[in-house]
């Protein structure tokens, strides 16, 4: 036999079966790890429990508002002409609705 063709026949017997099974390794390990969570990705879960921790930061300085508004009401501090109290402002009109305040950029 000579050199070429003990080669080729080591090609096909060792190097064509290593590099068959080395991709089927790494193609199982990724589906693996997507399945698994261990990658960069969010399950359902976790999304969700973030976007409810999101919500819940969000709405607790409009639920102190509400609260001191309610007290303040129930102890007669908020006149009834008070703009904390106007709901029926109409968006659509500017004029209605109160300033904006912003802060002075140094």
């Amino acid at each position: 036999m000579e050199v070429f063709e003990f080669l080729t026949v080591l090609t096909l017997f060792i190097g064509v079966p290593w590099i068959v099974f080395y991709n089927v390794r790494r193609i199982k390990e990724a589906r693996y790890k997507a399945q698994s969570g261990t990658g960069e990705g969010l399950r359902m879960s976790e999304l969700q429990a973030l976007i409810e921790v999101a919500v819940e930061d969000a709405i607790e300085p409009l639920q102190r508002r509400i609260e001191e508004l309610e007290q303040a009401s129930e102890i007669g501090l908020l006149d009834a002409a008070s703009p904390a109290l106007d709901l029926d402002l109409d968006a659509e009109d500017p004029e209605a609705v109160p300033a904006r305040r912003t802060r002075a950029r140094a």
